[in-house]
């Protein structure tokens, strides 16, 4: 397979396709898992930052090799799901250092959902 897609000068966009899966695979390992995080300071943290990070650098190399923002948009996901990807990176982290600043309480990555986290601004709004 390796053979016919280095004949056929596909090297790049299947590399390109593979990093992204490892990228997407990380994020489907940590919100799946059951496995209790007990800190704010817990690696998964820094797994989920790494992936942020990855895709901000994926966007600007692509919009980089593009001739224009138009051809750039054809190329990567929608900005919404880019944006949702950046605040997912920074988010997750700040839900749970709010959570363990106010309990002691284990976060469940597999039990979080949208309806959770819009539960817990909520609260957070109706006091300010």
């Amino acid at each position: 397979m390796f053979i016919f897609i280095y004949c056929q000068g596909l090297v790049a966009d299947v590399a390109a396709a593979i990093q992204f899966l490892k990228q997407t695979s990380v994020l489907i390992d940590v919100f799946r898992s059951m496995v209790p995080i007990t800190s704010a300071t817990d690696p998964v943290f820094d797994q989920v930052e790494k992936v942020g990070e990855w895709f901000e650098d994926w966007t600007q190399q692509t919009r980089a090799g593009c001739k224009n923002n138009t051809e750039a948009d054809k190329m990567l996901p929608s900005a919404e799901s880019r944006e949702d990807l950046t605040q997912l990176a920074v988010g997750f982290r700040r839900m749970a250092e709010i959570h363990f600043s106010n309990c002691d309480v284990p976060l469940v990555p597999g039990r979080i959902n949208q309806d959770v986290l819009e539960n817990h601004f909520s609260s957070q709004r109706g006091i300010c």
